[in-house]
């Protein structure tokens, strides 16, 4: 990744050592000679008062033994030089072989010899703090020089250069202290950081998921820490974000069905408005056209008369049998028309319709097959049953061909506990495109057919109603000779 947080962190770190010892390293080369200075200059002023209270001291011999015992431990820890004299001008006190060369640089600011350029750092009535250069060791020296309260001279040295080796030294020291540092620094930030840009790094992976609408994954951790509250929200907003989505498909889809249901329902009431016109268009023309010959007295014979009274009558019963059928079918549609169930014996019912009909196929030549005799109970509305029953009849009486035979079966379904009630008519198959269309208002699939026997096309739309509202089912199957139309029927429970 180009800009990881583990990156950034550990870049951050490593900078923020690299500058903390850098800053160190610059104060140790600046101010480590000044601070070193100062305290020497503070080891001399001690060196001194507590010599200067050594010469106060009445009891001498004590003091000097104390004094020589102090300055020896003194010199040896501050690697200096030191002379003491007496007031006298006597040699007190020694550190250094080279005791000559030490009482000339004395006598040189004792003289204030004008050759011997030097720093005066401190000065007092008694004593001066000087940073001189040495041209014999070609250094520089740091000394004190002056007079103790009984006017012993004294003189202490010290060379400079042994400080700034030693600061050298140490930031040599410190600078490669300061790399293994940083390094170990590194490493050991690069290990922490993996541990929280982890599970980062996996929240992203699921986040990128997430705008995807992909709400499979699930964040898993036990740091009990801040990410691990930031991928429990994630999981409770992957939750809600899969049920919300969830909500809005099935919302959208419901959405479509009850638009492509308006769709229809608007298409079949404008197919309804042109079919209910188309059908009732001729009645109509018909009864204005006799109407209006009989008004203007065009007829002369009684006869004809009696004919255009005939004509009007038929077409006015036309019609209302269309209006009646579609109030029965809006009835049924609109689940207005309740159902008035009871047990009735089916069989007994077909018999009295056949033989109501048996004028009609005696008329047109058919033969009617329907053996069975035993009675069998149902449990429905019977007089919807009845139109059922009469509608499956009417259409295979007026579509019967070829052989004219019409027959009546019936099938027990013990385990569904219904029947099913067949009625076949030998003729034409319907063809395959109208199977599933010919149980929708005012359809016709032979519109010449219908017309010759006055058929509306509404027929087949009362007999779905009708089984729809009793929960049942019905079909039509073209066979090798002929149409067979089916429905089915509850049987009566055994406990009634």
């Amino acid at each position: 990744m180009k800009h990881s947080i583990q990156v950034k962190l550990m870049v951050l770190f490593v900078g923020l050592t690299t500058a903390a010892f850098l800053f160190c390293w610059l104060l140790n080369s600046w101010c480590l000679e000044p601070y070193y200075m100062s305290e020497k200059q503070n080891h001399f002023k001690k060196a001194y008062q507590t010599i200067d209270k050594v010469f106060r001291t009445e009891d001498s011999s004590m003091s000097w033994e104390l004094l020589y015992r102090f300055l020896s431990q003194f010199c040896d820890r501050n690697h200096l030089a030191m002379i003491l004299y007496s007031s006298e001008g006597i040699p007190v006190f020694s550190s250094t072989q080279d005791i000559d060369y030490m009482w000339s640089k004395l006598q040189s600011y004792l003289l204030e010899d004008p050759t011997n350029q030097f720093e005066v750092l401190k000065k007092t009535d008694n004593y001066q703090i000087v940073k001189d250069y040495d041209q014999r060791s070609q250094s520089y020296y740091i000394e004190m020089w002056g007079f103790f309260s009984d006017r012993a001279l004294f003189l202490m040295s010290m060379p400079l250069a042994s400080i700034r080796d030693s600061i050298a030294i140490s930031n040599r020291f410190f600078v490669y202290i300061s790399v293994i540092v940083v390094f170990l620094s590194a490493l050991a930030i690069l290990w922490t950081t993996r541990g929280i840009t982890k599970p980062i790094l996996r929240l992203t992976a699921i986040s990128k998921k997430m705008s995807s609408l992909d709400f499979t994954e699930i964040y898993h951790g036990n740091s009990h820490d801040e990410i691990q509250v930031l991928g429990d929200n994630f999981n409770h907003l992957a939750q809600t974000l899969e049920l919300t989505i969830s909500q809005l498909q099935s919302a959208n889809v419901q959405l479509q069905k009850d638009i492509q249901e308006k769709i229809r329902i608007d298409q079949q009431r404008k197919e309804f408005l042109s079919n209910v016109s188309h059908e009732l268009k001729t009645p109509i023309a018909l009864i204005q056209g006799y109407a209006e010959g009989l008004t203007e007295n065009i007829l002369e014979d009684e006869q004809s008369k009696q004919n255009y009274y005939q004509v009007i009558q038929e077409e006015a019963e036309k019609m209302s049998k269309i209006v009646q059928q579609l109030l029965t079918l809006s009835h049924l549609e609109s689940g207005k028309d309740i159902l008035e169930y009871r047990d009735f014996d089916l069989i007994q019912l077909l018999k009295t319709m056949l033989n109501s009909l048996t004028i009609l196929f005696q008329q047109k030549g058919i033969e009617v097959i329907f053996v069975e005799e035993e009675s069998l109970f149902v449990y429905a509305d019977e007089f919807k049953i009845e139109t059922v029953l009469m509608n499956y009849l009417s259409n295979a009486l007026n579509h019967a061909e070829g052989k004219k035979q019409i027959r009546v079966s019936i099938e027990k379904d013990f385990i569904a506990h219904q029947v099913k009630v067949f009625v076949f008519n030998t003729g034409k198959a319907i063809p395959e495109k109208d199977l599933g269309q010919i149980w929708d208002k005012f359809y016709k699939v032979d519109k010449s057919r219908t017309r010759e026997y006055g058929g509306s096309g509404v027929g087949l739309s009362i007999v779905k109603a009708i089984i729809e509202a009793h929960r049942q089912s019905l079909g039509v199957i073209n066979k090798d000779d002929g149409v067979e139309f089916w429905f089915s029927v509850k049987m009566k429970a055994l406990d009634r």
